[in-house]
């Protein structure tokens, strides 16, 4: 998939047209292959309080339609969620862009890859499973999916300023009374 492609996918016409959910959606939820550089360009100007409120809508929707008996799925979309919004937080700094990028697009591949789960029977994505749940929820035909494979996202150490972390007063006028009776 050509960069012109992503950017029509994406209902853009430059990476500063970027800022929707359904252009995330799109994106993430897009079975075909597209080179990194190019998801990479089409999320070079996002906001940071856009990535965070698009991550944050978008996976609340993904963990509301997990099917209901695959609670560890739930904490591995958290755990991702959560890793997301903390890389969003830095969005100022290139380095930090790239980073959020990486995630995403590393989460895309492992959302979409075939054969990854099996749906009444039949191998599919994740992201068909999760289809075919929201189908079911709607008083669509009952599924049974067997998603185990996917509890095997491995996150990467992640790094951060430490101008991104707040001091804090760990200890108030009282803590610090009671240490001197020691």
């Amino acid at each position: 998939m050509t960069r012109e492609e992503l950017y029509e996918l994406a209902d853009i016409e430059s990476p500063a047209d970027f800022q929707y959910y359904e252009q995330m959606a799109d994106l993430l939820e897009c079975p075909r292959h597209y080179d990194f550089e190019d998801f990479f360009d089409v999320l070079s100007l996002i906001a940071a309080e856009d990535a965070g409120e698009i991550i944050e809508n978008y996976f609340n929707d993904l963990s509301d339609a997990v099917p209901d008996d695959s609670d560890d799925l739930v904490s591995v979309l958290d755990t991702i969620q959560s890793r997301l919004l903390l890389l969003a937080e830095g969005l100022d700094r290139r380095q930090a862009r790239r980073s959020f990028a990486e995630e995403l697009y590393k989460f895309k591949n492992w959302y979409n890859e075939p054969f990854a789960v099996v749906i009444n029977g039949n191998p599919g994505s994740l992201l068909d499973a999760i289809t075919a749940s929201k189908v079911e929820k709607l008083g669509g035909k009952k599924i049974h999916a067997d998603l185990s494979s996917r509890m095997n996202y491995q996150l990467e150490e992640i790094s951060m300023d430490l101008g991104t972390f707040r001091p804090i007063d760990i200890l108030d006028s009282d803590d610090e009374d009671s240490e001197e009776e020691f």
